[in-house]
């Protein structure tokens, strides 16, 4: 991680500026009266970073160093002064010569030009006399160093000075802007080593890249890449160091740290092509290379060497089912390259293969997604292995058809994705249609294809019972969710699937019995409310249930109480009316329901005359009264059977009763009032 310049580098921008010489960057010198002094760092504030540490103050060096290009353009000579006279900026002496100047010699001097005081070296010289201007600015004025150098240039005639077109001033104040640019890329660069020197890597990351925008892309410097490139380096950053070593190689063919870090990089991405072609250079370029430590080509050969062998031992292994050996091999890979993104895809593929699909999602997820060279056929094969055991046949599909275009064995899983996703909704379809049997002969055959996958399996067990529930069989239903259970019986699914088939069955405690259990197993919180609600939904189904099969219990009471009153007033009924029909008027006249007045007056006598009280005087108390009753029976039949209106009103009754569509008020007779059937009322009907 050596860094490619020093503190002490002066820092140089590219080709694009090479119009302005070295000399613009040093300061020319003064004459004998000061005017003409390019402006110091210190004196202008020209430094935007003011947290930096200040470089060292520029000394204005003798007329020797004014460049020969500005001399040529303007067609001026600069003034001639003794080296070891040279003028320290900000001076307080310096000063003080100032102002006796403006007090003694009020003459007019015309203004510098706009753009800075570099170009100030293009005025003639002062007058011999040191007059100057009282209503020039201060800024504009010469200084001289000390009164003695003042008194000796009052000898000297000064020079006019130099008009400069709107063209050159506007010419020189990009100059100048370029200038300013270039110290704040130089401090920049110098804060950048010196954090990089403390260990604070990722803030030189941050200077440096800083110092390449202020650059901007029209400038820029192979050293600032080569010196971000050795940082993220040190950060294990391989991708952007390798990036920023080619860009630098792209400024500089020949850099010789640039093409030892690409190297670096190649052999920690495992690019053997690029590596071994950029090792060539780096061999034909450096050929004072020490091969004594493990930094050396014969090294970096033998890594190549080595990623190459393992990578086709690992090829073989995979073409032979062989994935364990295979991964051994990527784990060898890895050793040598550790950030090669393609190494770990073959590894996550591997894992995949042998169903540890856990450790594959924790190398996909880990990936860069950055990486442009993430995206090969390993990745698509190992997304869509794990997408096809987490049961999402749409994106394994997706995945695997990608893949299958450099790997031969995807075919197959994307053949088996496609057939199991085309069974899915066709089992479906036939439950939607009510079509049961066929969509659980579909669902068998899915269980057969999906024997390398356990989760598809449950899925389809779990379907499988569902079809059950509706087609009311609970028992096969809880062997379906049984079969499940053997290949993970520490899933919480499968036994909410089983509770909600014993809820279907109104069986609430087996079914909160498993609820709980699923609660127990359940290591996500959300989930664990979820089914604390179906628990407490449960109990609220038990307690209606409990409460509606009471309802039902004294409904089925009262119905068999009414059922009873109804059987018990039918029989009374049923009585009463063999009753009526045994002891009707025409049973009690001893005559047929056909038979006319005649024949019914002369029963009516027959019965009368043996019935009569008077005939049966010498009788019992008793048997008289029984006598007269069975005399008003008598009477009371006749009565009615007599009157033809009356007759036939009981016609209708009697038919009633037999059709038993008469309640109990149409058995009762109205026609007659037994009180007042007397003996008397008995002799007069008689004596008719």
């Amino acid at each position: 991680f050596e860094l490619a310049m020093d503190d002490n580098d002066e820092i140089f921008l590219s080709d694009s500026c090479d119009e302005f010489d070295d000399e613009i960057l040093t300061t020319p010198s003064p004459s004998a009266s000061g005017e003409g002094r390019g402006p110091s760092l210190t004196q202008y504030n020209r430094s935007p970073l003011q947290s930096f540490p200040d470089p060292p103050p520029r000394v204005l060096h003798n007329n020797n160093n004014v460049g020969p290009r500005l001399q040529k353009q303007f067609n001026v000579s600069p003034p001639n002064i003794e080296k070891s006279q040279t003028i320290q900026v900000n001076s307080k002496e310096n000063v003080k010569s100032k102002k006796t100047k403006e007090n003694q010699k009020p003459k007019k001097q015309a203004k510098a030009p706009k753009g800075g005081n570099i170009f100030s070296l293009l005025q003639g010289a002062e007058d011999s006399s040191g007059e100057a201007d009282t209503e020039d600015d201060d800024s504009s004025r010469p200084m001289s160093a000390d009164p003695q150098l003042s008194s000796s240039s009052q000898a000297t005639t000064p020079q006019p000075p130099v008009q400069l077109t709107k063209k050159q001033k506007k010419k020189l104040e990009k100059e100048q802007k370029i200038e300013d640019m270039k110290i704040i890329v130089d401090n920049l660069r110098r804060e950048g080593n010196r954090v990089f020197q403390e260990g604070n890597v990722n803030k030189a990351v941050d200077l440096y890249s800083k110092a390449i925008f202020k650059a901007g892309p029209n400038n820029p410097c192979y050293k600032l890449y080569n010196n971000r490139s050795a940082a993220f380096l040190k950060l294990k950053d391989y991708r952007n160091a390798h990036r920023d070593a080619s860009k630098c190689l792209e400024l500089n063919n020949d850099n010789i740290k640039a093409l030892r870090r690409i190297v670096h990089c190649c052999i920690q991405l495992g690019q053997v092509v690029e590596g071994r072609e950029r090792l060539k250079n780096l061999i034909a370029v450096d050929k004072d290379w020490k091969a004594d430590n493990e930094d050396n080509p014969v090294t970096h050969e033998k890594k190549f060497k080595d990623i190459e062998h393992f990578n086709k031992e690992a090829l073989r292994f995979f073409a032979k089912n062989s994935y364990e050996q295979a991964e051994d091999k990527v784990d060898k890979m890895l050793k040598i390259a550790g950030s090669c993104s393609l190494f770990y895809m073959m590894k996550a593929t591997f894992a995949a293969l042998l169903t540890r699909i856990e450790d594959a999602r924790k190398i996909l997820d880990k990936a860069d997604s950055k990486d442009p060279t993430l995206k090969s056929c390993w990745y698509y094969f190992a997304q869509g292995l794990v997408y096809y055991h987490d049961n999402d046949l749409t994106r394994a599909i997706s995945q695997f058809s990608q893949a299958m275009k450099e790997i031969k064995k995807a075919e197959v899983w994307h053949y088996q994705a496609s057939q199991l996703h085309t069974n899915v909704h066709l089992s479906k379809k036939c439950v939607s249609e009510g079509q049961y049997e066929e969509a659980l002969e579909i669902m068998e055959g899915s269980i057969s294809l999906a024997k390398d996958n356990p989760k598809l399996r449950i899925a389809v067990f779990l379907e499988r019972s569902n079809v059950y529930v509706k087609m009311k069989n609970y028992d096969r239903a809880h062997a379906e969710i049984k079969k499940a259970m053997q290949i993970n019986s520490k899933l919480p699914k499968l036994h909410i699937e089983n509770g909600k088939v014993f809820k279907a069955q109104k069986e609430y405690e087996n079914a909160c019995k498993e609820f709980t259990e699923a609660k127990n197993l359940e290591p996500d919180r959300a989930e664990r409310k979820k089914i604390d609600a179906l628990i407490e939904e449960t109990k609220r189904e038990k307690e209606k249930r409990e409460r509606e099969k009471k309802w039902e219990e004294d409904m089925k009471e009262r119905r068999r109480k009414r059922e009873e009153e109804d059987r018990e007033k039918r029989r009374r009924q049923e009585e009463k009316r063999e009753a009526v029909l045994k002891n009707s008027h025409y049973s009690v006249l001893g005559v047929s329901r056909t038979a006319d007045q005649r024949e019914i007056k002369q029963e009516f006598y027959k019965k009368a005359k043996m019935v009569h009280p008077d005939k049966h005087a010498a009788a019992t108390p008793k048997e008289r009264e029984k006598m007269e009753e069975k005399m008003k029976e008598i009477t009371r039949a006749y009565n009615i059977l007599s009157d033809r209106n009356k007759r036939d009103q009981y016609d209708r009754k009697l038919m009633a009763l037999e059709n038993e569509d008469s309640d109990d008020s149409d058995y009762d007779d109205d026609y007659w009032n037994e009180d007042d059937i007397t003996v008397k009322l008995f002799f007069r009907f008689v004596a008719r």
